[in-house]
């Protein structure tokens, strides 16, 4: 019998073609992560200049790096997987860190376009760009004929090698990558999107930049240059700011605080505790846990954290970290306190929706963000401890801990942060000390977040307890404001103060004829009952304060949650609008109906959000002064038209010259909605409603009066009406259930408010023709 028939018989694996578009388009969820691909290969390929272009439905990302030879697409580009990154490590000329190795990015560009041309001219030393080119070489690949193809080696690129290529900033070598049959209509708002996107893959820090620019070229020119002034501006007018550096290996720390940090957030040691609050949390990617003699081998570090105020002193503090298995790290986070008119000419309202937007703290790994990690992420349960509403940090030792300290951790929304570390040299430091069996900062196969394991978890308390010290800081220069402000003398509540007046006046009563001591004696226990009945009923206001202050900030929380997913629904609009043109009859009409009522239920959604206008800015919030009376009522109840449309308010009684008294806008705003909202309620069956807001003043009284022609009230028990859950009109549910009354609690506030202004309110016989009247009276 012949030696190759009693060979085993094999079989060889074979690879779907469909298996591109998983490895591509499926890892990527948005365009612009796909767009980050690209540039992040022509980073690593020691260019200094990208172009983006968009024109005539073509999209091209060009470069000037050392670009790839007829070989090095062959044997790099079309092989999936490829691990030459890992390998290399460094770029070859301008040493920069890897910023890949799975060798699959490039293929995210099927999310982009349907066809794809690769045009490059390779240096034949790459490390020189003066010296030799080799020959260029252009492809395109088809993905949906490759995937249609079945056997991924079967799959066929045809190329050509032309001549008189030329690339970024004019040079004769680097890479195109064009895109054509692109997946989406990029309209003008997506592309400002992109643009800011764009803006956001990079640190915006100075002294954080590499030599490394990108540059945005299409029809609407412009655009990224403006948003980035923009950005930059925005910036610059940091409060607070706190800046980190772990000290390399052996380095003494600095003479100045230090505190020995735990190796994971508190409540957060066990791997598969199920975080939802954190982005990077996948049962999958989580390492086991390490054997104690590999843990020993990883030395102390120490990071070096300094803390600012704008216009206070810089302090350091010293972190030890233990075992430490991170290799590099630096960060720097910047807190805004956004009020009030602010430098630069910017707007307190469009810097507050930068931040919404790119706020939070980015991580950066390479100098490139990584998109899971900012705004809409908590990955350092800042936005967890805040509503918890926790004071005390454990990540703080008690000597540099302030009483309550804690709740001054600013919002995601008040920061922005660049953390920077690079996957690429932990990679290489466990190699080099035979420790690369066990990772440590590595990112997951998608490319967009970090496997959870002992060193990330590190990364977290090193960042966090940066943001905790400036907590302190701030909390501590509050404080001192606070004394410096403090009057010296005695306090004490008026009941205590009349108490002390009876205990005086009875140590003294046989100094007091007694006519005098009874009549005194009475008049002190009478005031002494009054202003008991007026502690208790502060403390049954104050109990409801903080019941309504509860629910105004969840309802603020809502609204903000809110405003991101009606972007998200008109956004939609576009894209079904999109898709409407490209189908035939009689799915059109169809799709551009449900595209209207999309745009209608977001405008209907943007009218009632003006509900919480008044209170969305500080400014607002605390800026107090005489607001003009008719401007006001009117611009109140445009904010809560929607909630009675169709009944007119009407204002021409209110003198155009007319001011209300000095209060902040929220204070009027919260008055004014909840009378007109007793006014709508009032009026809902009646068939030709009417709200009037009318008013007058002279020289020391002024007063406004707001009527309706309604149910009407019982004046003689009407005083009832403002005490708490007093209630007469009953409400359908769904009317009650959007908030819009029926509680018992709006009269109330307008009460509180009222007394707290020190302002008359009360019912009163209406004008002619309506049956409700409140009156609302003030003395100059």
């Amino acid at each position: 019998m012949d030696e190759s028939d009693e060979a085993e018989p094999t079989l060889h694996f074979t690879v779907d073609a469909a298996l591109l578009r998983e490895l591509g388009e499926r890892l990527v969820g948005r365009p612009h992560i796909a767009l980050a691909e690209l540039i992040k290969n022509a980073y690593d390929a020691d260019a200094t200049q990208v172009d983006i272009t968009l024109r005539g439905g073509v999209l091209s990302v060009t470069d000037n790096g050392h670009g790839m030879s007829l070989d090095d697409f062959r044997t790099r580009w079309m092989r999936v997987g490829t691990t030459v990154k890992h390998r290399q490590r460094h770029s070859p000329r301008l040493r920069r860190s890897l910023t890949g190795s799975k060798g699959i990015g490039r293929l995210a560009v099927q999310l982009l376009a349907r066809e794809t041309v690769i045009e490059s001219v390779a240096l034949v030393n790459p490390k020189s760009t003066d010296g030799e080119r080799q020959p260029a070489v252009r492809a395109e690949i088809l993905w949906d004929e490759a995937v249609q193809s079945g056997d991924l080696t079967s799959v066929r690129v045809p190329y050509t090698q032309p001549n008189g290529l030329v690339f970024a900033g004019d040079a004769s070598h680097g890479t195109r990558v064009t895109l054509r049959q692109l997946t989406n209509e990029w309209n003008a708002r997506q592309f400002e999107a992109l643009a800011q996107e764009i803006w956001s893959l990079r640190p915006p820090y100075e002294t954080l930049r590499d030599d490394f620019s990108l540059n945005l070229v299409t029809e609407s020119a412009g655009v990224e240059n403006a948003f980035t002034r923009k950005l930059d501006a925005i910036l610059s007018i940091w409060n607070g700011r706190v800046r980190a550096r772990l000290l390399p290996e052996g380095q003494p720390p600095a003479r100045v605080p230090t505190m020995t940090l735990p190796v994971a957030l508190p409540e957060d040691t066990d791997p598969e505790d199920g975080r939802e609050n954190d982005p990077a949390f996948d049962r999958t990617s989580v390492d086991a846990s390490p054997r104690q003699d590999l843990v020993d081998r990883f030395p102390t570090r120490h990071l070096l954290v300094e803390v600012q105020e704008r216009d206070g002193q810089r302090d350091q503090f010293v972190m030890t970290v233990p075992h430490c298995e991170v290799e590099t790290l630096t960060y720097d986070i910047r807190v805004f306190d956004l009020q009030y008119r602010q430098p630069e000419g910017i707007a307190v309202n469009e810097a507050r929706g930068y931040l919404s937007k790119f706020g939070g703290v980015g991580l950066y790994d390479e100098g490139f963000r990584l998109p899971y990690y900012g705004v809409d992420s908590d990955w350092l349960r800042i936005e967890e401890d805040r509503s918890a509403r926790r004071t005390v940090s454990k990540l703080i030792p008690k000597d540099l801990d302030v009483d309550r300290g804690l709740l001054h951790l600013p919002s995601n929304r008040n920061i922005f942060g660049v953390v920077s570390i690079a996957t690429g040299q932990e990679a290489a430091a466990r190699e080099s000390d035979g420790l690369d069996a066990y990772p440590g900062l590595t990112v997951q196969l998608t490319r967009d977040r970090l496997v959870v394991n002992r060193a990330y978890r590190q990364l977290q308390v090193m960042v966090r307890a940066g943001v905790d010290l400036y907590a302190m800081q701030r909390a501590r220069e509050i404080l001192r404001r606070n004394a410096a402000r403090r009057p010296s003398g005695p306090s004490g509540s008026p009941v205590a103060a009349v108490r002390d007046v009876e205990r005086v006046i009875q140590q003294s009563r046989d100094l007091i004829p007694p006519p005098v001591l009874k009549q005194l004696t009475n008049v002190v226990r009478t005031a002494a009952t009054r202003a008991e009945q007026r502690e208790s009923s502060a403390r049954a206001y104050a109990a409801l304060l903080g019941a309504l202050a509860t629910a105004g900030s969840t309802s603020l929380a809502y609204e903000h949650e809110v405003s991101k997913q009606v972007q998200t629904i008109r956004d939609l609009s576009d894209t079904v609008r999109d898709i409407a043109v490209t189908v035939q009859d009689p799915h059109t009409a169809t799709l551009l109906n449900v595209a209207e009522q999309m745009d209608s239920w977001y405008e209907r959604v943007q009218d009632v959000r003006k509900v919480f206008a008044p209170l969305l800015t500080k400014e607002n919030r605390e800026n107090v002064k005489a607001y003009g009376a008719r401007s006001t009522v009117r611009r109140v109840a445009d904010q809560i038209a929607s909630i009675a449309p169709g009944v007119p308010v009407h204002v021409d009684g209110i003198p155009k010259e007319m001011r209300l008294p000095p209060a902040t806008y929220p204070a009027w705003s919260s008055m004014l909605q909840n009378l007109l909202i007793n006014a709508f309620n009032a009026v809902r069956d009646v068939k030709h409603p009417i709200v009037r807001v009318d008013g007058a003043e002279d020289t020391d009284r002024g007063w406004i009066r707001v009527s309706d022609n309604g149910v009407g009230v019982e004046l003689g028990s009407a005083h009832k009406l403002w005490e708490p859950f007093e209630r007469r009109l009953t409400l359908p549910p769904e009317i009650e259930a959007a908030g819009l009354g029926g509680m018992g609690l709006g009269l109330t506030i307008v009460k509180m408010i009222a007394d707290e202004l020190s302002l008359q309110v009360q019912f009163e016989a209406p004008p002619q023709g309506m049956k409700t009247a409140v009156r609302v009276r003030w003395r100059k």
